[in-house]
């Protein structure tokens, strides 16, 4: 079992401990008054106190905190212009400085962070200095909020307030921590004040005996003077004096310098001491009142001897929303423009503005693309975007991530792009194929739920809107059984419906609701979709808004056929579906399905890397009983479709008018 409790200011625990110490019922918001949040010895700044609330509440909560920067203006070396630097001073908690600099490094070489000229080390025994040099271009606030999502510059401590209480272990509130640490310091001091008393009355005890004694000098010489041994002594003591075996144990262990009169007047001063003490000893005992009294002051002498200043500034939810309108602003000033996004079939990213993807498109559609030709960089999606707007990412192992489309590197037409993986952090690995679709965050899309498919068939429903702003790390979208991944994704709302395909050739239709599938936790794994048979796979599912849509099946060995989506029968959820789709090769199997709307085109990709772009519309539409559908493209022996992707249809008379423009680039 995990525990991580953050730090805290000793002021403030004193000041909260003897407020409920006074005030048992004071209330939460007065408690967190006292004590309103973490106080890290690193410092920093939280900047969200709704972390802070969950984890004082509940026992657990995400504690965002940032670094503290400033701006300056620095000059990089003689005879050089004067650049305005990012100067941080505090790291958050946890944050080793070498590491953070290695990571902002790795960014900049490799593409991912923008505007950052050159970064140093100033730090001394004053204190950390880091210092940022930023590009003339460079806006600081945008550089800036790139180092917060994407370095640990900002991140979040996780509080769990674990701990053993009454030996059994318990995540505690904050109000139950104080008063668990108050109940075990109250029983801590009885005991202490206990065996106090028990101390101060036995040495009582032994002190009335020496002075009874020493009261009786003569009397104690005549015995033992007489006493032939000290048992006889230890005997004649007691019957004389009226002492018990320790008294007259330890009146026949004194020392002779006892018997002066400064050591007798020594043992009245410490007996009047040890009764006085005693005395105070009992009240405490008898009276809770005082105890608690004892309880405060020993509280107040804890913090007047150990106590320092917070270090840990906690941003107010004025400051917080000023910044946040603030960075819009600069945000929209400087970063709103249409783009567009290209995502190819080797993992690529390209980003264009509007008037060069039209001169790229323009002379990509003087090429014949209907034949099977070399697939070479293959545009597999094409997405309108605004470089304000976030890019979420998919991996094959149920993670998401968020960019922003203006972190995308712009290219000329000819360049290839950036890796999107690349573009992710370095948990996500180096492969493409790690990377199981990408959408962009429109405000049309936002008010779509988000499916997805597994590749052994599990599906899940989540609001799309739950993946806005993740920070670097990114989260989990769906829980993954060993051997599975998450392969498709999709589009749709309440109400609508949804096919899923199998390699068989079945088709599953059900509608998308509370009962078929309902909205999900991000981290359920989602019931399954539909039966599969031995040796059959999912190949993919579509959204379905009409009956008189159709879907668009193709198979591995180039056929295909366009399925009125009225011929597929409307089930539940987890049925055995319907045969959409014949065979007339055994050997054959269905590897796509896709939607199919008007002035779109599939692109087809074989096992021999040869590419085609065929229009939906020519392909005809045919029953669920048709044999045999439309064959795409004549395949050399053993070749196959391995993918299929709808794309944008390359339109050769509207694009021929941009060629002209084309040597302007």
């Amino acid at each position: 079992m995990a525990t991580n409790i953050p730090p805290h200011n000793l002021s403030e625990v004193v000041d909260g401990l003897i407020a409920l110490i006074d005030r048992p019922t004071l209330s939460d918001e007065s408690l967190f008054e006292l004590i309103p949040g973490p106080d890290f010895p690193t410092g920093g700044q939280i900047i969200d106190r709704k972390g802070i609330a969950d984890a004082y509440r509940t026992g657990r909560g995400s504690i965002p905190v940032r670094g503290i920067t400033q701006l300056e203006e620095v000059r990089p070396g003689r005879g050089r212009q004067r650049r305005t630097a990012i100067i941080v001073t505090e790291l958050p908690y946890q944050v080793n400085k070498a590491g953070w600099i290695e990571k902002i490094a790795d960014l900049v070489n490799n593409n991912k962070l923008d505007g950052i000229a050159d970064i140093r080390d100033e730090s001394d025994r004053e204190g950390m200095r880091v210092v940022i040099e930023l590009k003339r271009e460079a806006q600081p606030e945008v550089v800036l909020n790139a180092l917060y999502r994407q370095t640990p510059l900002q991140n979040n401590f996780g509080a769990i307030m674990l701990a053993l209480n009454d030996g059994q272990p318990r995540q505690l509130p904050l109000r139950e921590i104080l008063q668990a640490f108050l109940d075990f310091r109250e029983a801590t001091l009885t005991r202490q004040y206990r065996y106090d008393l028990e101390k101060t009355e036995a040495r009582l005890h032994i002190v009335d005996g020496l002075i009874r004694a020493l009261e009786n000098l003569d009397q104690l010489i005549e015995i033992l003077r007489h006493a032939p041994d000290g048992t006889t002594a230890k005997v004649s003591l007691q019957a004389a004096f009226g002492l018990d075996d320790r008294q007259s144990d330890k009146v026949l262990a004194m020392p002779l310098r006892r018997l002066t009169g400064l050591e007798r007047q020594n043992l009245q001063d410490e007996y009047s001491e040890l009764t006085a003490h005693r005395d105070e000893l009992q009240r405490l005992l008898r009276d809770r009142r005082e105890l608690l009294k004892m309880l405060k002051k020993e509280l107040r002498s804890l913090k007047k001897k150990f106590s320092d200043p917070r270090r840990t500034r906690i941003q107010s939810e004025a400051e917080r929303q000023e910044e946040t309108e603030q960075l819009a602003e600069i945000l929209a000033e400087h970063q709103e423009e249409e783009v567009v996004l290209e995502f190819t079939q080797k993992g690529y990213v390209r980003r264009f503005s509007p008037r060069a993807y039209q001169r790229r498109q323009a002379r990509q559609a003087q090429a014949d693309t209907r034949e099977l030709q070399e697939a070479d960089e293959l545009t597999l999606q094409v997405a309108p975007a605004i470089t304000a707007q976030e890019l979420l990412v998919l991996t094959c192992d149920g993670k998401a991530f968020t960019l922003t489309v203006g972190d995308i590197p712009q290219v000329n037409r000819q360049a290839k792009g950036v890796p999107l993986v690349g573009l992710l952090p370095d948990s996500v690995g180096n492969e493409p194929d790690a990377i199981a679709t990408q959408l962009v965050l429109t405000e049309a899309a936002l008010t779509h739920d988000l499916i997805m498919l597994t590749r052994q068939g599990r599906i899940k429903r989540v609001p799309l809107s739950e993946f806005q702003n993740l920070t670097g790390r990114g989260l989990t979208a769906v829980k993954l059984k060993k051997d599975d991944e998450l392969a498709f994704v999709t589009l749709a709302k309440a109400d609508e419906e949804l096919a899923i395909a199998t390699s068989g050739g079945r088709l599953i239709r059900f509608a998308i609701d509370d009962d078929n599938l309902p909205v999900m936790g991000r981290t359920a794994q989602g019931p399954q979709a539909l039966r599969l048979r031995k040796q059959e796979q999912i190949v993919g599912c579509v959204q379905i808004q009409d009956e008189s849509d159709c879907v668009l099946l193709v198979s591995a060995a180039g056929f295909a056929k366009r399925l009125p989506v009225g011929g597929i029968h409307l089930g539940a959820r987890g049925g055995i579906g319907t045969q959409a789709f014949l065979f007339k090769q055994k050997t054959d199997n269905l590897v796509a399905v896709a939607p199919c709307p008007p002035q779109r085109a599939i692109t087809v990709v074989t096992t021999e890397s040869r590419s085609a772009q065929i229009p939906v519309s020519d392909v005809p539409r045919q029953g669920r009983d048709t044999l045999t559908g439309y064959r795409l493209n004549k395949l050399a022996k053993g070749e196959r479709i391995a993918t299929v992707t709808l794309t944008t249809l390359v339109d050769n008379e509207s694009s021929g008018s941009s060629a002209e423009d084309d040597s302007e680039e």
